[in-house]
């Protein structure tokens, strides 16, 4: 049921993609197609069911709204530069009748971005913040108890939880590297490699929740069919579903469904119920995947160049370290040792890749592969009685504390700098006022041509940004 809700919740974001482009009849036969493919879900999988205790649901709920608010959402803590586009984004959309567009240079433009996480929250207007809260804390915690399914006994999830919350490549190493020719900084660790960049699981939360859901929740039904738990089916529709949330995740978690079903094609596993699941996701989620679509040929991509030294050393601070832990303590049987060689060949391929301006598909495609990653390294802890070798067990605790000092860097400056302001500007507005680094525009904007025909929006709203406006009532940094 849980598995069930956390689809359900995925589900009517896409449903609610045409509504918010203002087609409705396109919405009710989405949502009729959605209601199916849950049904048919529930049916497939209801010969696999496996309780989780309230009592580790509460704690997974608590665990995921304290993460969230530490990273800004609710306004108590600081939020990071990220917010400030993010928050204009759920205001506008909070704020404005759907559908609406922006006038700007370039023409009427429409909103085209992974609208997953803010669509349901600005439905409810000006609570769209508290809204937002909760619907990641759900999503979150239930996430985090399917999760609890891999590991038996209190000892075994504690361990889990506390490798996943630390995981993180040795990013102070580089730091301090890199700190010598002036190019890192210790407000951010992660920035140490320019630009290549592994996101720690904390990072992910506090900067872009909706990329890391997004990649965790194809990662986890991963691990949940590996061990027997899902169905190759359930796994596949996690693909498409999850897409409104973050494509770029998605595509990182394209090689661990392949895997997966090559393991089904190999074994003679594959049922007829598996492709009628992932074909009946599929459907539900066709409006919304030719919405996120919509222009992003205007996005460049393909191939980049990396320097052989700075991607060596980056691999060996981000994911050496871990595949190594693996390897050492023997104990790749929970998960498999091809889900290792799986995922560390994925990790040292996806900096060779690249979509849209900066470093963000390397940032957001290595996001399901790292969360394998830490599973197999909390299994290996968990299922090897390492503590029994001291040396071994000495660089396995300096490794892993070494990649927590990101995380608890992430955490002291939630807690240094006040609550950030609430927005007072539109997207386009925020979008040239921005403190962190501004790629074009055309990143969260489409063309209204360049919408199909069948979602293209009638009669918007039209939004005219305001010439030299003040988007926040005092700088978004200010100490406490």
């Amino acid at each position: 049921m849980l598995l069930l809700a956390l689809f359900g919740l995925f589900a009517l974001d896409n449903v609610l993609v045409p509504v918010f482009l203002g087609k409705v009849a396109v919405a009710a036969a989405s949502a009729v197609i959605a209601c199916g493919f849950l049904a048919l879900s529930w049916r497939h999988e209801r010969a696999a069911e496996t309780r989780v205790a309230w009592r580790t649901l509460g704690i997974c709920l608590a665990i995921a709204c304290t993460l969230l608010l530490l990273g800004g959402e609710g306004r108590l803590f600081y939020a990071n530069e990220d917010w400030q586009v993010r928050d204009a984004v759920l205001a506008d959309m909070a704020r404005n009748p759907w559908p609406f567009a922006y006038l700007t240079d370039r023409g009427e433009q429409v909103l085209r971005a992974p609208l997953g996480m803010y669509l349901l929250p600005a439905l409810f207007g000006r609570a769209a913040e508290f809204a937002l809260l909760a619907c990641n804390t759900l999503v979150l915690g239930v996430m985090l108890s399917l999760a609890s399914m891999l590991f038996r006994g209190a000892r075994a999830r504690r361990i889990a939880l506390a490798v996943l919350l630390a995981f993180s490549g040795l990013d102070i190493v580089g730091t301090l590297l890199a700190n010598a020719s002036g190019i890192a900084s210790f407000d951010h660790l992660e920035r140490w490699a320019p630009p290549l960049q592994y996101s720690s699981v904390i990072t992910l939360i506090f900067w872009v929740p909706q990329h890391a859901f997004a990649g965790w929740f194809c990662a986890l039904l991963y691990l949940l069919h590996r061990r027997g738990l899902v169905s190759l089916g359930t796994l596949a529709a996690s693909i498409p579903i999850a897409a409104i949330w973050s494509p770029l995740a998605v595509i990182g978690a394209l090689p661990l469904a392949g895997w997966a079903g090559v393991g089904a094609l190999r074994s003679r596993a594959l049922r007829w119920s598996d492709i009628g699941v992932a074909l009946a996701a599929l459907a539900a989620t066709l409006p919304a995947l030719a919405y996120i679509a919509s222009d992003a040929q205007k996005l460049p991509s393909g191939l980049q160049a990396v320097a052989p030294v700075s991607l060596i050393l980056f691999l060996l601070l981000e994911v050496a370290p871990f595949v190594w832990i693996a390897c050492r303590l023997r104990a790749t049987g929970r998960f498999g040792v091809d889900s290792l060689i799986l995922v560390a060949v994925t990790l040292a391929l996806i900096p060779f890749f690249h979509i849209g301006e900066g470093g963000d598909f390397v940032m957001r495609a290595s996001i399901a592969p790292l969360a394998v990653l830490a599973a197999i390294v909390a299994a290996s802890l968990i299922d090897t009685d390492w503590r029994g070798n001291r040396r071994t067990a000495a660089v396995i605790v300096i490794l892993l504390s070494l990649g927590a000092v990101t995380g608890v860097a992430e955490i002291a400056r939630a807690l240094r700098y006040a609550p950030a302001p609430s927005p007072d500007c539109t997207l386009p507005e925020v979008w040239t006022r921005q403190t962190g680094w501004v790629a074009h525009i055309s990143t969260y904007l489409a063309r209204s041509e360049a919408i199909p025909a069948f979602l293209h929006p009638q009669s918007p709203v039209v939004i005219v940004p305001r010439i030299d406006p003040i988007c926040w009532s005092r700088p978004w940094k200010t100490t406490r």
